[in-house]
């Protein structure tokens, strides 16, 4: 989950799968779309899906206040050859360690989960 920000520097390029240009906020994004690509079980999948977070339909016990007033976007929203969709978060491992991290992650899962969403995290090495 990524801050939604105009003149944040993105990361381009074509996905077959999806037969457009996509884009994505980080290295660590780019390698999961890399592995969407060549997965099988993946329809399609959407890139910078936004969020919009109401804090009444979620639990809010350990996220920082001022989190709910920014507008933020999930890496992925994937979309299966069975018909599931889920949301996926793509971090790298040398963020794992951070606070901000583990709170951005646990408010996206809150509110995909609350929207009915599976919700996932893909830890990227060497990232």
């Amino acid at each position: 989950m990524k801050k939604k920000k105009v003149s944040s520097r993105m990361i381009a390029f074509f996905s077959p799968k999806c037969n457009q240009t996509m884009l994505v906020f980080s290295k660590a994004a780019r390698k999961a779309a890399m592995m969407l690509e060549g997965d099988v079980r993946v329809q399609s999948y959407e890139t910078q899906v936004p969020i919009v977070i109401n804090p009444s339909n979620i639990q809010t016990t350990g996220i920082r206040g001022q989190f709910f007033d920014v507008e933020w976007v999930s890496d992925f929203k994937v979309e299966s050859v069975d018909g599931e969709c889920y949301v996926l978060e793509a971090v790298g491992e040398s963020e794992l360690h951070k606070l901000v991290t583990a709170e951005k992650l646990e408010l996206s899962r809150r509110h995909w989960n609350s929207e009915g969403y599976k919700w996932m995290v893909v830890v990227v090495e060497g990232e």
